[in-house]
């Protein structure tokens, strides 16, 4: 710190995870107190820091070297090695990305946003900037340090509308499809296509609109698919040799789409492929040019860069037609997608030394804000933010845990969870141990006072839901699609060459229930 900012005015940003607490991190802390200040940070907040994700590539690499590390110094190498090969390109793309994600931040008021998404791809696709922030790198960042204000009050923004496709090839996946396509609607599967029924179906009712406005819709997807089918087969066993692989199972996919703030009227747009759950090649469509992440890439990304008019396509329909698309779909199931269901709230715990867990289900949209107060004030310590989760009936469930280990009993009615939701009213429900329903104990009334409690079936329902996505997708990723073809759209299948793949290393992608889909 003092080599980059000898005058001490540089700032020392860093999460208070647990790691950052020990006693030999505390004592450095003291023992350079006077050459930098240690930016104040809540024990839980959005994530804005590229360095996560370069950390996440500087992994990857490791993962799928010929030779691991067996020691310190081999891991020390091995980090140098691969650190001096990430492109500038990739830096500077990243560091870009900053502005965004404040924006998405701000704009959820401290909540759940997706920007990270539009940052490396696929890895981040379900990622809550809930997550913690590390300090910011190797210090190389100049101007008095990162210094970002956010303000973490709560409050539910308006609706960011989504239209997303997946294409997915499978190698290796046994009672599984080799090449599926899901199109989606505010996280709601509207059409599929797969390689054993071979045809572009509905899956919800109110799409039959879009059949009788263009009755060669489904026919213009099949003919799409079926070519895409071909070409991604090839893709699979092309990207097999590229990453010196034969045997076993691998997922080559592509995820692209675009955003809509219902209440601004901004749009965004994405791009990008994914190989083996990781990222390989994105499209930044503000500069239009091709990101590669990993080295693997750069052939492709060259190739692509040169390709103007494709880009320039790229450009106008991630911004306008997709849009037009996605406002077009949300007319015909806006009984659906524009509905809000309000949520059910329990108490739960599982053992008396558990976290007491705050758990909403049965709510849509899925832009949700759940935390917990004490005394009216929010909580940040002692609170672990669940996932959103989809259940089978296109709800959705999320669950807020509080440790209250050292917190005697009489004190919990001091606590509250709230749960807000656009369009009703917040939701607070007081911590009453009376109404804790527990697997260990009885609650409310009853024949003999008390009720056997049901703490299990919202779980047992989350457990089956992942279950189906893990059986479904294989280590957690799943299955989806490109976009729906407009009528006036010609769409051009990228070819694959040999030594030039249109691949990628990516996708921890949020998952759909194919098989309850079926």
């Amino acid at each position: 710190m003092t080599t980059v900012y000898p005058s001490s005015d540089g700032y020392f940003q860093q999460d208070n995870a647990p790691c950052h607490k020990a006693r030999i991190i505390s004592d450095w802390f003291l023992e350079h107190d006077n050459e930098f200040t240690v930016l104040k940070w809540p024990p839980q907040s959005p994530d804005l820091n590229p360095i996560e994700h370069l950390w996440d590539v500087v992994e990857r690499e490791i993962r799928i070297m010929d030779v691991q590390p067996t020691n310190l110094q081999q891991l020390r190498d091995a980090i140098m090695s691969i650190w001096t090969k990430l492109s500038e390109e990739c830096f500077q793309y990243l560091v870009e990305s900053v502005p965004r994600r404040i924006k998405a931040v701000l704009k959820a008021k401290g909540g759940p946003t997706r920007v990270k998404q539009k940052a490396l791809g696929f890895g981040c696709q379900t990622c809550d900037l809930r997550t913690l922030v590390c300090c910011c790198g190797d210090g190389r960042m100049k101007a008095g340090g990162l210094v970002v204000l956010l303000g973490l009050c709560h409050g539910v923004s308006s609706v960011i509308h989504s239209l997303k496709y997946f294409h997915t090839a499978s190698s290796g996946v046994s009672n599984f499809p080799e090449f599926v396509v899901v199109g989606m609607v505010d996280e709601l599967q509207f059409i599929h296509y797969d390689s054993n029924s071979q045809k572009a179906e509905l899956k919800q009712s109110w799409m039959d609109q879009a059949t009788r406005d263009d009755p060669q819709y489904l026919e213009r997807n099949t003919g799409y698919y079926l070519g895409s089918q071909q070409v991604y087969k090839v893709n699979i066993e092309t990207a097999k040799r590229r990453f010196n692989q034969t045997g076993g199972v691998h997922m080559y996919q592509k995820m692209s789409g675009c955003e809509w703030d219902d209440e601004d009227d901004t749009t965004d747009g994405y791009h990008q492929f994914g190989y083996d759950g990781e990222d390989f090649l994105v499209l930044d469509l503000k500069n239009l040019r091709w990101i590669a992440p990993t080295p693997q890439a750069f052939i492709t990304k060259l190739r692509l860069d040169q390709e103007r008019a494709q880009l320039e396509y790229y450009k106008n329909y991630f911004n306008k037609e997709c849009v037009d698309w996605l406002k077009k779909y949300l007319d015909y199931g806006k009984s659906t997608l524009q509905r809000t269901e309000r949520p059910e709230v329990s108490l739960l715990q599982r053992r008396p030394s558990s976290p007491v867990v705050c758990h909403a289900t049965g709510f849509y949209p899925d832009r949700v804000v759940v935390f917990w107060r004490r005394d009216g004030d929010e909580l940040y310590e002692h609170v672990d933010h669940g996932e959103v989760l989809p259940n089978p009936d296109g709800t959705f469930q999320v669950s807020v845990d509080l440790d209250l280990t050292s917190v005697p009993q009489e004190d919990w009615r001091r606590y509250e969870c709230v749960v807000q939701l656009k369009g009703i009213e917040d939701i607070s429900t007081r911590l009453d141990p009376a109404l804790v329903r527990t697997n260990w104990g009885k609650t409310g009334p009853g024949r003999d006072g008390g009720v056997k409690n049901d703490i299990t079936t919202p779980i047992i329902i989350a457990v089956l839901v992942l279950a189906a996505v893990a059986a479904v997708g294989v280590a957690g990723v799943f299955v989806y699609k490109k976009r729906s073809v407009p009528r006036s759209m010609s769409v051009s299948i990228l070819k694959v060459e040999d030594d030039d793949v249109d691949l990628t290393r990516a996708t921890k992608t949020k998952v759909l229930d194919y098989l309850n889909e079926q």
